[in-house]
Order: structure tokens, then C-alpha cells, then sequence
């Protein structure tokens, strides 16, 4: 049973799946019994139950016996939710998962992602011997580890600590999750790779995602703008303060939907940085720590280039992708914003210097020479 915290929260689904709106206080069942299974029902009162989604239908090539089904007491952040009906990203990062293990005998899969997520369960379901899920809150724990007891897993097999970097072991695979719901990228989350590449991962051994690639395009909108500073000269409390506060106004934001954002492109879209976790070498500095990358870039438009909204592309393995632009996902997108936006013209050429360092993407534009 999942018991809604957030008055408002809608599960956002794709085509497979139907929708509900979810007040505070309306409670759920979530079936999580088999390999892929993820069935999610609201329940309107103490006997009526209405079918929200079933994904049996997603990878499956032979049949699974579900276990019985069984209600689990939760409270699940608005986030978590629309990452479980993420069908495309859960389903991917299963066919990832069963692509490694089945040519790794005896494997053993650290789970690193963050709050909620059954990803170390459907590990174990897919043929790893040994789960370290990391990171979790005690309510999660406990969450994680009933799934893994309904679901017919030794809890022998299954580990819980804080931390990754402390085991006494080396691993096969490391599973983590690169960007936020809200379309960022997650703090110390490359930083945390490659410790984890070079403190418990084996030498042959792989982190999901394997890659990522970050685009971009340059956008003119009044409405991005209008959010990130004070527009008007109005007195507070007779002091004029909007320049102060705009002085100190943040360039980087995130939750935008670029689908509904008003906006006029001004550049066609080009990459602005790939990683490579997987990379081999022997330097204990990974070349996706550090970043500095020159981007020419032609404008299509006239008009003023509020900032840049960028989103990622999350390779699972070389066949299969994710886009965090996608309109079915749950991420959203962010954006650097210029304190001046440059007037540009079309036909205009521009370099986009693009420096990533310490989890921070740090963007400049200027004229071609």
C-alpha cells in the first residue's frame, strides 16, 4: 500500500499505461512480485479497486511466474512515483542489467541509486549472486528488503550500507543514476564513479550507464528570463533592490519542460560533453572529471539568447539509449542563463566555451573572431 505524501501528484505514464490524479492522503497498491511487473492501483475505497498500469507485456521472452501478490505500506515522494511509472527507463535499465550478467558468472552489483528504486531487487531477479544497495534511508531498507523476501531472495544476498567505498570486496557491475528528476546532473555522481572504479569495481568490471552525451541549443525565451530576475524598478520599503537581488540572481535552473516552455530556438543543437565511465587507461584521473570544450555555433534566429537548455542522452549498452529530453520520461530539462543576453542576429557565428568541474557545467558565449 502506498500512501500519497504530496496532495497533487499525478502518475505520469506513457500509452501502456492509464492515469490517475492523487490527492493527499489517497493510498495505493504497488506490485512489484515479478521480474518486470510494476502494477500500480488507486484505491477509491476499502473495496474498489481501479487498474492504473501493468508493464507484463514489456521484455519478457519466456513466461514468469509472479508470486502472489502482497500490499506494502509506503510513503513515496512525488519524484520516486514518476520514476517507477517511468516504464522506458526502468525497462532499459533491466535489458541493460541482463546483458552484463549473462556473461558474468557468479556477478555481484553495487546499487547506488538514489531513494526509491527496486533496480537491486530486479538485478537479483535477473541472475546476480550478490546485491550492495547503497545510500537508502532506514524506511527504504525495509522496504527494499520485503520486496527482496516476497520476491523469493536470500537476504543473505542481499547487503544495505551508507557508503560503497568502504567494502572488503571487489564488484562487477556498479548501477547509478547520472541525472536528477528535475533535469540535472546529480551532484558528485562522476566523482563517485570514479571512486568506485577505483576502490571496489573489478578490473573488468562495468558501470551502467556505460556513457552519456550532454546536448544543448540556444533558446530565446521572455518567460525563462522573467523567472530568473527582478524586471521591474519597483521601490521595497523605499530602497530600489532590483539590481542588488539581480547581481546575485543564480545563471543554472532546472526543472524545465522544454515541450511547453515558450521559447524561439536560436542554434541548431549541438553536443556539448561526452563521458565515457568505462574508458580504459591507467591514469587514476578519469578524462570526464575535467572538461574544457570549444562548440562553434551559428545562430538561426534574431533576437536575444537568454541562455542554453541542455538534457542527456544515457547509453545503457551501444544499442540502447535514454533521452532525458523525451516527452514520456520523468526528467525534466535545465538550462545556464546569461546575466546579458547578447543580441544575435542570423547568420552570426559564435563559440561556446564549455568547461565542466567540480559536478558544475560552466558556460561562455562569444563572437567568432
Amino acid at each position: 500500500m502506498i500512501q500519497i505524501g504530496t496532495g497533487g501528484d499525478i502518475f505520469n505514464t506513457n500509452s501502456k499505461m492509464s492515469a490517475y490524479s492523487l490527492v493527499n492522503g489517497d493510498s495505493c497498491s504497488l506490485n512489484s512480485s515479478s521480474r518486470y511487473d510494476m502494477q500500480v492501483n488507486k484505491i477509491t475505497d476499502e473495496t474498489d479497486l481501479h487498474r492504473v498500469g501493468d508493464c507484463s507485456d514489456m521484455l519478457t521472452t519466456n513466461s514468469i511466474q509472479s508470486l502472489p501478490s502482497r500490499c506494502l505500506s509506503v510513503t513515496l515522494e512525488r519524484e520516486e512515483i514518476g520514476r517507477l511509472n517511468d516504464i522506458d527507463r526502468n525497462s532499459t535499465y533491466c535489458t541493460a542489467i541482463q546483458d552484463l550478467l549473462k556473461n558474468k558468472k557468479n556477478a555481484s552489483v553495487i546499487d547506488a541509486t538514489q531513494k526509491f528504486s527496486p533496480l537491486g531487487i530486479q538485478a537479483m531477479k535477473l541472475g546476480a549472486e550478490q546485491i550492495l544497495i547503497t545510500g537508502k534511508s532506514k524506511k527504504c531498507e525495509r522496504i527494499l528488503r520485503d520486496i527482496a523476501k516476497f520476491n523469493g531472495i536470500d537476504d543473505a544476498s542481499l547487503m544495505f550500507a551508507d557508503n560503497f567505498d568502504n567494502q572488503r570486496q571487489m564488484w562487477d557491475v556498479f548501477i547509478t543514476e547520472l541525472v536528477e528528476p528535475c533535469g540535472g546532473l546529480r551532484q558528485q555522481v562522476l566523482e563517485d564513479i570514479a571512486l568506485a572504479r577505483l576502490t571496489c569495481l573489478k578490473r573488468n568490471g562495468v558501470v551502467l550507464p556505460v556513457s552519456a552525451k550532454v546536448y544543448g541549443m540556444c533558446i530565446a525565451s521572455e518567460q525563462l528570463s522573467n523567472h530568473s530576475a527582478v524586471r521591474n524598478d519597483d521601490t521595497t520599503l523605499g530602497f530600489k533592490i532590483a539590481a542588488l537581488i539581480n547581481d546575485f540572481r543564480i545563471t543554472n535552473h532546472v526543472d524545465i519542460d522544454l515541450s511547453t516552455l515558450p521559447y524561439t530556438q536560436m542554434s541548431e543543437t549541438f553536443q556539448l560533453f561526452e563521458f565515457n565511465f568505462n574508458e580504459s587507461g591507467t591514469s587514476d584521473m578519469p578524462s570526464y572529471l575535467e572538461q574544457n570544450n570549444a562548440v562553434d555555433i551559428q545562430v538561426i534566429n534574431d533576437g536575444k539568447i537568454t541562455g542554453i537548455v541542455y538534457w542527456f542522452d544515457l547509453f545503457m549498452t551501444k544499442k540502447l539509449k535514454l533521452c532525458t529530453l523525451d516527452r514520456g520520461s520523468h526528467w525534466k530539462q535545465a538550462a545556464v542563463l546569461f546575466k546579458k543576453s547578447p543580441y544575435v542576429q542570423t547568420g552570426d557565428k559564435m563559440i561556446l566555451t564549455a568547461i565542466y568541474k567540480n559536478s558544475c557545467f560552466d558556460l561562455k558565449l562569444s563572437y567568432s573572431s
